[in-house]
């Protein structure tokens, strides 16, 4: 310290006595900053950091001489906002359950909110219970994303209809015997999948910019990978509608002319541009098609909060539209003449429902040329269920 002709803040101090005093305050005994971490935690704070270097930068010369047994540290941290029910914070990813419906459902979900102002852009799976490419998708990307890749914020909501997908339920649900995507905007005092989707409508999809819900086929359904848009809402959220289908990398995009029934489509009618996509089926999921999802969120969730995406780009894509869905007239069993994706011309048959002996009860007629969307996979059929939907190709988006 004299040889550098600083003061020795320690001289005439009696060390062993403070020594002494020291070891009776309980904090002496305790290792630090973790202590301070733990604490922080426990009272609610998010976006802790600690910084045990930062003696070095604010210290004199004389301070680092005189201090360096007990360097000072700094510990940061957030009071956090909230998503519902989810502590949330600039910079940061949170991870749990969202409370919707006065604490009826609980659904697991992942919040991530970017340090940079943007549009919050909610993403939804599990709608249908038994559709599991988007859960697994959704699982992937709360995972793999990182708050410092978003800007705005993101609501990934893995399972819709939890229940049902705990029961390994399908797209009717086992409660009430309704369809979810059936019964939007729902009811507060209606059946079980009703109370649901009136608290999905008021809790996620009014609090969105955007909305992306991921679909796949049934468990007796097959289908060629296509994306849904509405296109009789307003001329505004119809185009926004259109163009982000336009970045999804699938050959087919379904013009659909209902506003209400399912999730997205409600939500377009109120002016929040949504899209549905449908990729996989028969209740089954593989890898590549979770990777082809993937893709697909992570491009176009960046590109609508304004971040440069490598890979982002206008597919070469059909619209299709005038979809026909045809339900079987009888309970029986179904012969499909087509595959998901294989085109036909008007008056070709599609399949032959026959009954337990064999004889033919219906013939499906194609009433237009188009392409065949889905079709009932199972060799049983029910009456007034879903049978075969196809469209007609209206127009290539290039």
């Amino acid at each position: 310290m004299e040889s550098n002709s600083l003061d020795d803040h320690y001289l005439c101090t009696d060390i062993e006595r403070m020594e002494r005093i020291a070891l009776q305050v309980p904090l002496s005994k305790i290792r630090r900053p973790e202590w301070d971490v733990k604490t922080l935690r426990e009272a609610g704070l998010l976006g802790i950091h600690t910084d045990t270097e930062i003696w070095k930068t604010v210290w004199s010369e004389e301070e680092r001489l005189n201090y360096q047994s007990t360097p000072m540290f700094m510990v940061t941290g957030v009071k956090p906002d909230h998503f519902l029910n989810l502590p949330v914070v600039e910079g940061e990813k949170t991870e749990g359950f969202l409370e919707i419906g006065d604490g009826e459902f609980t659904l697991p979900a992942t919040i991530i909110r970017g340090k940079n102002p943007g549009k919050t852009v909610l993403v939804t799976a599990g709608l249908h219970a038994g559709e599991y490419v988007g859960i697994q998708t959704l699982i992937e990307l709360s995972k793999k994303l990182n708050p410092e890749k978003v800007n705005g914020q993101l609501v990934l909501v893995k399972v819709l209809n939890r229940q049902d997908f705990e029961k390994r339920a399908g797209s009717i649900s086992w409660e009430d015997g309704k369809n979810l995507n059936r019964v939007f905007p729902g009811k507060k005092d209606g059946t079980r999948m009703e109370r649901l989707a009136a608290a999905i409508t008021e809790s996620l999809i009014k609090k969105a910019d955007y909305y992306i819900d991921l679909h796949s086929g049934d468990g007796f359904e097959q289908l060629h990978p296509y994306v849904y848009y509405v296109g009789v809402v307003d001329e505004k959220t119809a185009e926004k509608s259109l163009h982000m289908a336009r970045h999804i990398g699938v050959k087919y995009v379904v013009r659909s002319t209902t506003a209400t029934g399912g999730a997205y489509n409600y939500a377009s009618s109120l002016g929040i541009p949504s899209i549905l996509i449908e990729r996989g089926g028969h209740s089954y999921w593989t890898w590549e098609e979770v990777e082809q999802d993937k893709r697909d969120v992570r491009h176009l969730v960046f590109h609508l909060q304004g971040k440069k995406c490598h890979g982002l780009k206008h597919y070469r894509q059909m619209l299709l539209e005038n979809v026909v869905y045809e339900y079987a007239p009888y309970t029986g069993c179904w012969y499909p003449s087509k595959k998901p994706g294989e085109y036909f011309f008007k008056g070709e048959e599609l399949g032959e429902l026959k009954d337990y002996y064999g004889n033919l009860l219906y013939t499906s007629i194609a009433t237009e040329n188009g392409v065949v969307l889905y079709q009932t996979a199972s060799l049983n059929i029910i009456e007034d269920g879903p049978m075969i939907a196809y469209a007609a190709i209206t127009e290539t988006l290039t």
